[in-house]
């Protein structure tokens, strides 16, 4: 999961200034629903939801252009 976790860093904003243990929460949330073959407007939404739990305002736009990038990494990865 190392690997998600830096593809976050890289690719979602609000995982900047998370803990170790938020950032290694949120990519297993993420990788759950990456593991489950989940449509990336689910991964968007998941996205929405790590960040309202971070208390920071919703930006949709942002969830989803994170989630495509994580989304192509995935299917990259996987492949």
């Amino acid at each position: 999961m190392p690997e998600l976790v830096r593809v976050l860093e890289e690719g979602w904003p609000p995982i900047a200034a998370a803990s170790p243990a938020e950032r290694e929460s949120c990519a297993f949330r993420v990788a759950s629903l990456l593991g489950s073959r989940a449509p990336r407007v689910a991964l968007a939404e998941e996205l929405g939801r790590v960040r309202r739990d971070f208390g920071l305002a919703a930006a949709p736009d942002e969830d989803e252009r994170s989630a495509a990038t994580i989304t192509s990494w995935f299917t990259s990865a996987a492949a």
